[in-house]
């Protein structure tokens, strides 16, 4: 009456699936998510950037461009970085342009996205930022959090109003 199966230990949101290549392990089921997204126009980037910066500065975060470059889709920038900063600015070249700054190695990273044309926020059901894409004429930059957000707002230490 054994069926081969065993009691033993298998993690969380595991399929009982068996494959080719791992007839004896279980798989991974990745769970859907509702993920909605905003797109931010263009006069609110400046101080959208700014309150992305004060909400989500030292976050960990993951950036990849996404463009093809030859014959690939997809260039990671960095993996598990704290978040510096996100600001419009006035490139050297003289056109508007979007810098992402993490921190690496205790220096500071600019990525710089020139002639941005859109800038999307995408969180979750319970309201928590998953995405922020910057999209330009060649692809997009993503910035993905992979690290824990702080609960709650920001206060400053008059936020009681003495």
């Amino acid at each position: 009456m054994n069926s081969g199966k065993t009691n033993a230990a298998r993690p969380l949101n595991a399929a009982e699936t068996e494959t080719e290549t791992q007839a004896d392990k279980p798989q991974l089921v990745e769970k859907e998510e509702t993920i909605q997204a905003h797109e931010i126009d263009m006069p609110a980037w400046s101080p959208f950037c700014e309150w992305f910066t004060k909400r989500f500065k030292d976050v960990e975060t993951t950036i990849q461009r996404i463009e093809e470059r030859n014959g690939q889709g997809r260039v990671t920038e960095c993996l598990d970085r704290p978040l510096e900063r996100v600001a419009v600015a006035i490139l050297a070249n003289g056109v508007i342009g979007i810098q992402v700054a993490v921190r690496y190695n205790g220096r500071h990273r600019v990525m710089e996205v020139a002639g941005p044309r859109w800038l999307r926020l995408h969180w979750n059901a319970a309201g928590w930022p998953k995405v922020l894409e910057i999209g330009y004429e060649e692809g997009k930059l993503m910035l993905r959090f992979t690290g824990r957000i702080p609960p709650g707002p920001i206060f400053t230490a008059n936020s009681w109003g003495e």
